[in-house]
């Protein structure tokens, strides 16, 4: 056959359904191989019409998106890998009158029949290395694990002085039955009166590492959290000359590095799939602070008073409430 015909005889045939498949290389592999066992062709061709599908597993579903553009955005979330599949074949064949759409078309099977054998796909797992995707595949995408990062405002008490008002922020690992969680906050409080001196003031900031089990309600997300991590304190007492009550001949201050554990609830209501209003309770504690207050260099020498011009100590429990945003990948 010359040239011109074999050219003619390949632009002249016909075209088999064509799915192009984006998602992580270990969902997509077994999905592309159950398509191309039906028929379905994998991968873009410069000749030939394709769809481009993504495909995206949660824990427990499926959901799968129409990128080009005659799918016009269309996703759908699906819980059995054979719906999803048949949904899939359906966009992708012209030859189907009514595509399945509409996850009300797919008919449940009948109580007594036999259990077809499922589908091979890979059960979810986070250790699990990311394999190399097939060839077949034109565009395989690492997918970037789920995390959410929030910032809000925070309240605190600690049974003594003014309230403690500060900045709080976490980051969390989705995803996981117990999400791994950093948080960081920093606070000041108002005046600590001692009788008869000047107000000290104190501030504290802390990083903890922890985690919390959320248990989501639809919208709405209750999640309970354990932290331990390090503290820092500090007190701070301005010099008093002159004015009545003794005298405080210089600024006394001190800062104390303590070991700080903390329980939490959490309430997240989302907002968007990115985006939630979170609202927190917790208690914390320093189960290793003296409670003792620090004597300042000049009072080491009055004996028994000493104790009544020493800095108060920093606080063994906090209660704190804060409220904000976070935004992240689901």
């Amino acid at each position: 056959m010359s040239p011109l015909l074999l050219a003619v005889a390949i632009a002249s045939a016909p075209c088999e359904p064509r799915v192009e498949l984006v998602g992580d290389g270990d969902t997509v592999s077994p999905i592309a191989a159950e398509l191309q066992d039906r028929a379905v062709e994998i991968g873009p061709d410069d000749r030939c019409r394709s769809i481009r599908v993504r495909v995206e597993r949660s824990s427990d579903a499926y959901r799968i998106v129409r990128e080009d553009p005659g799918g016009d955005g269309t996703s759908r979330l699906v819980h059995e890998p054979r719906t999803l599949i048949a949904l899939i074949e359906s966009w992708a064949r012209g030859d189907l009158a009514a595509p399945l759409l509409d996850p009300s078309l797919i008919p449940p099977p009948p109580s007594n029949a036999a259990a077809e054998p499922p589908v091979a796909l890979p059960a979810a797992s986070q250790d699990q290395a990311p394999a190399t995707a097939p060839t077949a595949i034109s565009k395989v995408e690492a997918s970037a694990a789920a995390w959410a990062l929030a910032a809000g405002g925070e309240v605190g008490w600690t049974g003594g002085g003014d309230p403690e008002l500060g900045v709080v922020a976490s980051l969390a690992l989705r995803k996981h039955a117990i999400e791994p969680l950093l948080t960081m906050r920093w606070g000041q409080s108002g005046a600590v009166l001692e009788a008869g001196l000047p107000a000290a003031r104190r501030w504290t900031t802390e990083l903890l590492v922890g985690a919390r089990a959320p248990w989501r309600l639809g919208a709405i997300s209750i999640a309970p959290g354990l932290g331990l991590g390090l503290g820092l304190d500090g007190t701070r007492r301005d010099s008093c000359r002159g004015c009545s009550g003794p005298v405080v001949p210089d600024d006394a201050s001190v800062t104390r590095a303590e070991l700080r554990a903390e329980g939490s609830i959490g309430v997240l209501a989302a907002l968007s799939k990115d985006l939630s209003l979170d609202f927190a309770l917790s208690a914390s504690a320093s189960p290793l602070a003296s409670g003792e207050p620090s004597i300042p260099g000049w009072a080491a020498d009055l004996g028994d008073d000493a104790r009544h011009f020493g800095l108060p100590p920093a606080p063994r429990f906090r209660l704190r409430a804060a409220a904000g945003l976070s935004w992240g990948r689901w």
